[in-house]
């Protein structure tokens, strides 16, 4: 299914809130101003220069408050261009002086941030637990005005975690939660925009729900707020263009399809928005590849997945600055762990002595607990009973339940089509189940008899015969356009596979098909 990552692009909003409303009250200090028009104007038109007067920002900063606003200022441009993980680091250092200056705004707003990130990458118990740190320091505001503001943007981080989750009725029960908050705000400007990305989220909700005539409702509702807002060209717009863009392509409208998908690709290069770059290169392929234009079809696709190969790699590196965060935590000092540790090493070197004593004697027979045992017949007796619980734990590798559970969702994955994605891996699809590899290694090894990869192989052939068969067109275009079409990353691979598969090469099987 087309939509299936559409929830992951997110502009992180905990950084835009109180912003506007700290402008509106501070607008004639030099450096909210700069602060204001850094994140909202120039990150739209040049993200790079965005970037350098960030920095410069915070290297003038004069209090550890405007340092803070500094940092999560340059987080979230570096979040914006997919370098996740040196905005995660920013984030982690604003965190630091927030809580040291016990100023609870900028630390609820650190936490949000972080709980956003965590959640996009797939670390989803670890952004919940910034949420709910989060939302138990916004206890501690004071304005009314900010903690009504703040509690919106909390039922929307909600709301995105449904979403993940693709419990639509649960996230549009959020949002309109989060529009009771944002609706009583004074300052018309914030107001909007606010209700603005609210809709947006709305429309995704009923796009996912495949309910289109409500998503076209809350997409122009959405560019109504925005454009009232005066934020124009940012990369909200960008999300609710690529929605418009698929809801037409979907509804075969290509013509309008085409129109907002150039438009979010305009602005989602403009901005260098990597997560909604992506997509829109995804979309435009898809595009193409239905209209029949080979050549900007393999234009596109390969445009997607090096963005997507791009984006992969940013999330993985965020995975692993955590696991080393962890390990350097661990260091400060004697934990229980490695107590335990050092507990099993000495009861693994005691059984090796042990066993090196039975093998010099294995008849020897020993006082246990006043009762003899015999070494020898105890050591036979221990191997049975290893093997047998070997053989159960092999046929109870998991839970029944979580085996049908993975088989349906296999089920679910065939008939999406997914599989015709050029750069999926093992890892990749059990993220996208939340599942262990090995369980779904498993569990495609007992019942479909192939390795993953001749799984997605033959999923593949299938798929581009199905449309030979069924679509006369198929059988005039070029092998290198049909093996890009399934999801091979070259014409000889494919080949190769293909032939294996059905005994023919491409060519030869093409050529027993009627005409």
């Amino acid at each position: 299914m087309y939509i299936s990552k559409l929830f992951i692009v997110l502009y992180p909003f905990f950084i835009f809130f109180f912003l506007a409303q700290e402008v509106g009250i501070r607008q004639k200090k030099e450096f909210d101003s700069i602060f204001y028009d850094v994140a909202v104007r120039i990150s739209a038109l040049d993200m790079t220069r965005a970037e350098k007067v960030a920095d410069s920002l915070y290297r003038g900063s004069k209090t550890e408050i405007q340092k803070v606003k500094s940092l999560m200022l340059l987080a979230d441009l570096l979040e914006k261009q997919g370098r996740r993980n040196e905005a995660i680091e920013y984030a982690l250092k604003a965190e630091e002086l927030a809580s040291a200056n016990l100023n609870y705004q900028w630390m609820a707003r650190v936490y949000g941030f972080l709980a956003t990130q965590y959640r996009i990458v797939g670390l989803a118990d670890h952004g919940k637990t910034y949420l709910q740190k989060s939302v138990a320091i916004s206890d501690k505001f004071t304005d009314e005005s900010s903690y009504d503001s703040y509690m919106g943007i909390i039922f929307q981080e909600k709301a995105y975690y449904a979403i993940g989750e693709k419990k639509y009725g649960e996230s549009i029960e959020l949002l309109k939660h989060a529009n009771i908050f944002f609706e009583s705000q004074k300052d018309a400007s914030y107001r909007d925009l606010s209700l603005g990305i609210n809709s947006e989220m709305l429309g995704r909700s009923f796009l996912f729900l495949r309910q289109y005539d409500s998503a076209k409702y809350y997409y122009d509702e959405s560019l109504n707020l925005l454009a009232k807002s005066g934020v124009l060209n940012s990369q909200w717009e960008g999300i609710v263009y690529h929605g418009k863009g698929l809801i037409s392509l979907e509804s075969k409208e290509y013509d309008v399809a085409n129109l907002y998908l150039i438009k979010s690709l305009k602005i989602a290069e403009s901005t260098q928005y990597a997560a909604l770059l992506e997509l829109v290169y995804r979309d435009l392929s898809r595009y193409y590849g239905e209209i029949r234009d080979v050549e900007n079809y393999a234009i596109y696709h390969k445009k997607y997945v090096a963005a997507k190969d791009d984006n992969l790699k940013a999330v993985k590196s965020v995975a692993n600055s955590e696991f080393n965060r962890f390990v350097e935590k661990q260091r400060g000092g004697f934990s229980f762990v490695y107590i335990i540790i050092s507990g099993i090493a000495i009861l693994f070197v005691g059984s090796v002595l042990y066993l090196l004593i039975v093998k010099r004697n294995p008849s020897k027979v020993k006082q246990i607990k006043g009762q003899k045992v015999v070494v020898k017949d105890l050591v036979v007796s221990e191997n049975e009973s290893l093997k047998q619980s070997t053989n159960e734990s092999m046929d109870r590798f998991m839970p029944e339940e979580t085996e049908k559970t993975i088989i349906d969702m296999l089920q679910e994955f065939e008939n999406s089509n997914e599989f015709t994605d050029a750069g999926l891996t093992l890892t990749e699809l059990s993220a996208k189940f939340k599942i262990n590899p090995k369980y779904l290694s498993w569990v495609i090894n007992k019942h479909k008899k192939k390795d993953f990869n001749n799984y997605i192989n033959q999923l593949r052939i299938s798929y581009i015969i199905e449309k030979m068969k069924n679509d006369p067109a198929y059988l005039h275009y070029k092998i290198s356009y049909l093996s890009s079409e399934c999801g091979f990353s070259s014409h000889s691979k494919f080949a190769a596979i293909f032939k294996k598969e059905t005994g023919f090469t491409p060519s030869s099987f093409i050529k027993k098909l009627p005409k």
